[in-house]
């Protein structure tokens, strides 16, 4: 069981975007957007297909309030 409070993220990737990311880049993206749950979202998805991802890219950020 995950506990959640107001303000927290939940971002979920397809192997798609963390497999062109690694995970790292994932985070600085979602700082990057500063608390925009879409902008984080595009920003990821981006930087993979940017890296060439071979596979579907999918993301969705979700900001807890």
């Amino acid at each position: 069981v995950l506990t959640l409070s107001a303000g927290d993220w939940l971002v979920f990737l397809s192997d798609g975007a963390t497999d062109a990311l690694k995970g790292e880049l994932a985070s600085l993206c979602a700082t990057a957007a500063c608390g925009d749950p879409q902008g984080a979202a595009i920003c990821i998805a981006q930087a993979a297909l940017s890296r060439g991802s071979d596979d579907d890219v999918t993301v969705v950020a979700v900001r807890i309030s």
